[in-house]
Order: C-alpha cells, then sequence, then structure tokens
C-alpha cells in the first residue's frame, strides 16, 4: 500500500454517532430521552448490534483516541439547523478545533438533516462552501 499521500482536508457530512455510550442525565428532559432512544434505534439499525463496529474509530470518530484526531487535516463540518443530531456534530468538531486541527464548523439555518445529498433547501451553499474549502487544499 502506498503511503507517500497525505490527508489534505476532511469534510464531514455524516452525524457523529457518539449517544450510544452516554449515561443520560439525572435531569434529562423528555425530549432528549427521546432523541437518544432514537439514536440508540439508529445505531442498532446502522451496527447491526455488532458491538466491533461501534468501537471502530474508522467507521465511528468519536471512538477515536485524541492522538488519533490529532493527525486529522483541516476539517470542515457543515450542520442542519433543524437536523436533531446538529449538537454532536459541531461537538465533533469543536473537539478537533481543541486538538488544534484547523477547523470550520458552519450550521446552514432552517435546513433539514440530509439536505446535501439529498438537494435539499439551502444546499447549493453548502456545496460552494465544500467546494471552496477543497480547493484550498
Amino acid at each position: 500500500m502506498c503511503r507517500s499521500w497525505k490527508w489534505k482536508r476532511t469534510v464531514i457530512l455524516l452525524r457523529c454517532i457518539d449517544m450510544k455510550e452516554k449515561e443520560a442525565p439525572e435531569e434529562e428532559s423528555d425530549f432528549m430521552r427521546k432523541m437518544r432512544m432514537r439514536g440508540t434505534c439508529f445505531l442498532d439499525l446502522l451496527f447491526r448490534k455488532e458491538e466491533r463496529f461501534f468501537k471502530d474509530p474508522f467507521s465511528n470518530p468519536y471512538a477515536a483516541t485524541d492522538d488519533m484526531l490529532a493527525r486529522l487535516p483541516r476539517t470542515l463540518v457543515i450542520t442542519a439547523g433543524e437536523c436533531d443530531f446538529r449538537f454532536e456534530d459541531e461537538a465533533y468538531g469543536l473537539r478537533l478545533a481543541q486538538l488544534g486541527i484547523e477547523t470550520t464548523i458552519q450550521r446552514v439555518p432552517g435546513a433539514k438533516h440530509g439536505f446535501i445529498p439529498h438537494f435539499g433547501q439551502f444546499w447549493e451553499p453548502a456545496a460552494r462552501l465544500i467546494a471552496e474549502k477543497i480547493k484550498e487544499v
């Protein structure tokens, strides 16, 4: 395998999947409890209840150690303002920034979950931002 290339940038289009291992806070709202249950169901479907996939940092960036993440290139995180997972995605971007990774986090107000790959409202400005960030490399 050729190791002469180096990643120049990452673009995060998938939600970070950290809900499964979080402990529920004592004063969790009904809304957040439902969101946690929804996230757990999503992960069970995605990983077919195979923990080895959930714990693999190549399929779940939240399973990566800080040392692994610190080697990532500049990163763009785009979130949809109406997506239930925006907070986890933005927290992932902040984690990268705290590790010294040049990170751009852009929330698109009014956008719905999956708006970029499904060409939903506001997808064009987000796609332009992705293209701009790739061209910067």
